[in-house]
This record gives C-alpha cells, structure tokens and sequence, in this order.
C-alpha cells in the first residue's frame, strides 16, 4: 500500500526525509506478510538505496544481512 521511498543516492541533507520516508511505509504496511521481519525491512531499505556513494556501504550492509540466522536473529515486532 502507498508508494515507495524515493531512490535514496547518498546526499546526507535527504538522510533524514529518507529514514522518515521509510518509516512511513512500513508503518503504513505493517500488517502485509513479511513486514514484521526486521531482515526483511532491512532488505527492502536497502534496494531503495542506490548510487556511488551509497554502493559500498549497501553492498557490506547486504553481506552483513546475509550472515544472519533467519530463525534466530529475524526478531519480529510484537
């Protein structure tokens, strides 16, 4: 429901509309299957962040992702 964040490229006076941005949309979809995963939104923010200044620390945030247990460090908003 509603629509994306916009592209975030790395200019550090658009972070914070960008988190709030962010925020917003999960809120606005935290009844969808799969948005109480906190990998998962993690996930989702990061393919919102796209550019030269930002592909370095997405591509390490996307690894770091990738080591973590589904089961056990997937903690779900309760």
């Amino acid at each position: 429901m509603g629509g994306l964040p916009q592209i975030f490229t790395g200019d550090r006076l658009l972070a914070d509309d960008f988190i709030e941005e962010v925020k917003g949309y999960l809120r606005l979809n935290q009844d969808v299957a799969g948005y109480n995963s906190l990998i998962k939104k993690v996930a989702l923010t990061l393919t919102l962040m796209k550019g030269p200044q930002v592909a370095g620390w997405t591509r390490d945030m996307g690894t770091w992702l990738d080591t973590l247990d589904p089961v056990l460090d997937n903690i779900p908003n309760v």
